[in-house]
């Protein structure tokens, strides 16, 4: 096969597995239409058991409401300019910590009343498309009642070889304020900062008309305050105290390929994660999708995930000891667990330039499915369902 066929393999590959591509498949040029999308979703936590928290706890989860609008369109031939906006509402308990029984049961302390919070997203963006190059920037600011973050980013993509190879590179920055509520009443801080520095570097290869090969590695770096202010306890019995550094590192590897006997797009990812905490894990991705006529396209996937627990986590509250350790967290998210997901996505394209969307994720953890060693399984961990529903329009 010459360079140019292949290139145009590429270019067909990418078409039909478009939505199976982690991040946005390289263009060339910039879109001919423009996009406006708008989706709802919900995301909603299983209640915790009761026989899992203090009598008399809350034991119903968060539920967040999510409604998404986003919007692109061609400017001046080489250019795109985009805007994404988002809005959050969430409701529920929130696990604050163990507690470890007289007679031996250890039991999750939940934040108690309900919980009603809203966050807005806004994120700006604009790409520049050259001959073999795309530059991309975006600008963005999340608030809620009490955190403020303000992000940006700025990426480029450069294709060569007839457009089999493309190498990216994208950095990110953002700067985040913490001030929680009623922090007086409970000893909390009033006012804390912290900022994150991430840098992405992959590379793209077509190895054949039906074969795609990816890879990549990432740093991201955290300073300022990175515990919990809502779990944060006292001097004499903390419940959140995390060092207030953290570096992540991230290596990604993947293959799409398209089975021509039966018309499908096939997936595979693998993705380790390991940090300054102590903590390493472990995700295995695997998804297939089809089209079936000139409508409907339908995916679905697997996602199996594993990790291991920080240094300073404890799977309950350590007894008032003196000293206290320095670092200290019961949080089930640096505790050792695995989970296994399944989705399905579809697109139904019902007229010109119009289509509806839909995604279903079923979520499910345990201590039993990672590899690390357990000493107890952290009562707090979640399982959940995830839906969406939305409108695409072309113009």
């Amino acid at each position: 096969m010459d360079e140019k066929k292949y290139s145009t393999a590429a270019a067909l590959l990418a078409a039909s597995a478009a939505s199976l591509i982690a991040g946005d498949a390289f263009a060339d040029a910039a879109p001919e239409k423009a996009f406006l999308g708008a989706r709802l979703s919900q995301y909603r936590e299983d209640s915790i058991d009761r026989s899992r928290v203090l009598d008399g706890a809350e034991t119903e989860r968060y539920t967040i409401d999510v409604q998404h609008l986003n919007f692109l369109t061609p400017l001046a031939g080489s250019f795109s300019l985009s805007a994404d906006v988002i809005r959050e509402s969430m409701t529920g308990a929130s696990p604050l910590g163990a507690v470890k029984l007289a007679e031996g049961d250890v039991r999750v302390a939940m934040s108690g009343a309900s919980i009603s919070e809203e966050r807005q997203d806004v994120t700006l963006g604009g790409a520049w498309y050259r001959d073999s190059s795309v530059w991309r920037l975006g600008a963005g600011r999340s608030t809620e009642n009490d955190y403020e973050a303000d992000y940006l980013s700025l990426g480029t993509e450069y294709g060569f070889a007839e457009g089999n190879t493309t190498l990216g590179v994208s950095v990110s920055m953002s700067d985040d304020v913490i001030t929680p509520t009623d922090a007086e009443t409970f000893g909390r801080i009033a006012y804390a900062e912290k900022d994150s520095r991430s840098v992405f570097a992959g590379v793209t290869q077509v190895v054949s008309k039906n074969l795609l090969v990816q890879t990549g590695v990432g740093i991201n770096q955290m300073q300022g305050y990175l515990s919990d202010p809502y779990k944060a306890g006292s001097e004499a019995a903390p419940l959140d105290r995390r060092p207030d550094a953290r570096t992540q590192r991230t290596w990604t590897v993947g293959a799409r390929y398209f089975l021509e006997s039966i018309e499908t797009a096939l997936k595979l990812d693998y993705r380790y994660f390991a940090d300054d905490w102590g903590m390493d894990s472990h995700t295995i991705q695997y998804g297939m999708g089809r089209q079936f006529g000139d409508r409907w396209q339908l995916e679905a996937g697997v996602r199996v995930y594993m990790q291991g627990e920080a240094d300073f986590y404890e799977p309950y509250q350590v007894p008032e000891v003196d000293p206290q350790p320095e670092h200290f967290s019961m949080d089930y998210r640096l505790s050792p667990y695995g989970a296994v997901s399944v989705n399905v996505n579809g697109r139904w394209s019902f007229a010109t330039d119009w289509s509806f969307v839909f995604v279903v994720e079923r979520y499910q953890s345990s201590a039993n499915y990672t590899f690390a060693d357990v000493r107890l399984e952290n009562p707090g961990i979640v399982d959940y369902v995830r839906g969406s529903i939305g409108m695409e329009y072309r113009f």
